[in-house]
């Protein structure tokens, strides 16, 4: 089999974080699905939403060094990669650091386990709450001919 490269991402949402983590016998087949198709678990600013749900701290770190995993470079990074990219391609790496890594480092799962539970990751998952709570303001559109909202698009 071929080196993992760290190239190519699976993301998924908290719930799905949550249920593989408190179910240590899915960790295995994860692993083997992951590395057959040189995909990583992509974690960004989802992670910040278990930082409410301590008992899961211990096995998602656990988890995470477990599999293939890594941190990614956060959406306004990437944008600007873009940006400089403009008008080719964006040809950077998504991959902000491996978390695999951390199973060489003293201390290393420790240390994922203190990020999980950290205040700063506790002030993003609230930073994350202030900002689903502001409402979109209606915009009048000359194509729709009436006010909407996101909301009105989104609840139809």
């Amino acid at each position: 089999m071929p080196d993992h490269t760290f190239s190519r991402f699976a993301y998924f949402d908290t719930n799905i974080l949550s249920q593989l983590a408190k179910d240590r016998s899915l960790w295995r087949r994860l692993t083997a699905y992951l590395l057959d198709n040189d995909l990583t678990l992509a974690l960004s600013s989802q992670v910040a939403e278990l930082s409410d749900v301590p008992r899961l701290h211990d096995a998602l770190a656990d988890m995470l060094v477990s599999v293939p995993a890594a941190i990614i470079k956060t959406w306004d990074t990437v944008l600007d990669e873009e940006v400089v990219a403009h008008p080719g391609l964006r040809g950077d790496t998504l991959l902000a650091y491996p978390l695999n890594a951390l199973i060489i480092e003293e201390g290393g799962p420790a240390k994922l386990w203190a990020f999980l539970s950290s205040h700063g990751l506790s002030q993003a998952r609230q930073g994350q709450g202030a900002s689903a709570s502001i409402r979109v303001r209606p915009n009048h559109s000359v194509a729709l001919g009436a006010p909407h909202t996101l909301s009105a698009a989104v609840h139809g």
